[in-house]
């Protein structure tokens, strides 16, 4: 009973990308699960996660001493998915195995395809006749209400796990992967989002020039006709046109200049500790009412920046912090291509997005980092026990050579 709820718990994981938003939570639930079923394990864990535990524990501090007890609450409750995962995970060290690994990647690539899928099906009756540009403005009409940046996240990570297949050689036609790359790539075109689009093409690039026997020249004239056909047909163009860009609200990319400019023009309640859980939105929402930008304050917008929020919000603690947490993972996954790769995409994210501020960002970020991390020890732990079992026989062959020879 208790290998099978453990076994289910990565089916669950890798339903991530299709599950509704109001849904998602159920990851959490399954987390505190594992951790009861686990009980005895879970204690040793604790000592694991430090790095999560000190950061999670400034958002409970700060909730103490912010003036804004609402909204820091709701984070508060936001963050606990970064404590109770990583926990679990830990809690089942030892016990996972390269089959729950397999399940987990299978089933989220499948998942976010399923999703893309659905989205289709959904436009093309609801919107038939504008169905590629309509999904990048109304999709809190979808009932799923993902958003579209972590949407655009999934398809990214589930394009590494392709490539992670391929090199593992884990299906035996090679028209599988072809048709589950296209459908990756064309499913990054229609949500139109530009840095997903750039990262997705590095990546594709960084793997057929490095793992694939296909002449160079071929390889980078495919690159060149892709980058073109995006800045022709999605809105990469913007990022040419950059000195129109800046400070348009009606831009993304603007947008974003804009949140990043004023969130320095703030004063700080304490550069050691922050103004305070749950004041940025607040904060920066008066600051752009006193300097004209009367739409963008009414929208509560945070900084779409996680560095940059949590430097407001918990200081320069918060900030040394969360760099302390991702390098240490830098250093522990930098011999896993497959792991630092998506450690970097979660890093480049966080300068364009605030996605602890999302319940999505949240899940998916301990989901994957934690994931690696425990796998990483598992083949760690497999390759120390294969050497000394190795040691172990070669000294019991050397004595009974010796023993024959005397």
């Amino acid at each position: 009973m208790k290998s099978k709820i453990n076994n289910l718990y990565f089916y669950v994981l890798g339903l991530f990308p299709i599950l509704p938003l109001n849904a998602k939570n159920i990851i959490t639930f399954f987390a505190i699960v594992i951790i009861v079923v686990n009980l005895k394990r879970t204690k040793r864990s604790l000592f694991k996660i430090i790095p999560f535990v000190f950061f999670v524990t400034l958002y409970f501090l700060s909730l103490l001493f912010t003036d804004f007890p609402k909204e820091a609450t709701n984070k508060v409750i936001r963050m606990l998915p970064m404590i109770f995962i990583p926990i679990s995970f830990y809690a089942l060290q030892g016990q996972i195995s390269t089959v729950n690994m397999k399940t987990f990647y299978k089933m989220f690539m499948c998942s976010t395809i399923s999703y893309f899928i659905l989205v289709l099906v959904y436009f093309a009756m609801h919107y038939p006749m504008s169905l590629y540009t309509f999904y990048s403005y109304i999709e809190n009409e979808f009932f799923f209400r993902d958003g579209l940046i972590y949407t655009s996240l999934n398809i990214i990570l589930s394009v590494i796990i392709l490539f992670h297949f391929i090199t593992q050689k884990y299906f035996n036609k090679t028209y599988t992967y072809i048709l589950l790359y296209i459908i990756l790539l064309a499913f990054i075109f229609f949500l139109d989002r530009r840095i997903s689009i750039m990262i997705f093409l590095l990546i594709s690039l960084y793997f057929f020039l490095n793992y694939f026997k296909i002449n160079k020249i071929l390889i980078w004239s495919l690159a060149i006709i892709m980058v073109f056909c995006s800045f022709m047909f999605t809105r990469l163009y913007d990022v040419v046109n950059i000195q129109n860009t800046f400070r348009d609200e009606t831009n993304s990319i603007g947008i974003r200049y804009i949140l990043w400019y004023y969130s320095f023009e703030i004063n700080h309640t304490s550069f050691l500790f922050g103004n305070g859980l749950g004041s940025s939105k607040t904060l920066l929402a008066q600051k752009l009412s006193e300097e004209n930008f009367g739409e963008l304050s009414q929208q509560k917008l945070n900084f779409h920046n996680q560095f940059i929020e949590t430097f407001f919000e918990l200081g320069f603690v918060g900030l040394v912090s969360l760099l302390g947490l991702l390098t240490t993972m830098f250093f522990y996954l930098k011999k896993n291509k497959t792991a630092l790769f998506i450690l970097i995409i979660f890093i480049i994210f966080m300068c364009t997005e605030s996605i602890f501020d999302r319940q999505n960002g949240v899940l998916v970020f301990s989901i994957f980092t934690i994931l690696l991390l425990n796998n990483e020890n598992t083949n760690n732990r497999t390759i120390s026990k294969s050497n000394n079992w190795f040691k172990h026989c070669e000294s019991k062959i050397v004595r009974k050579f010796n023993s024959k020879r005397i």
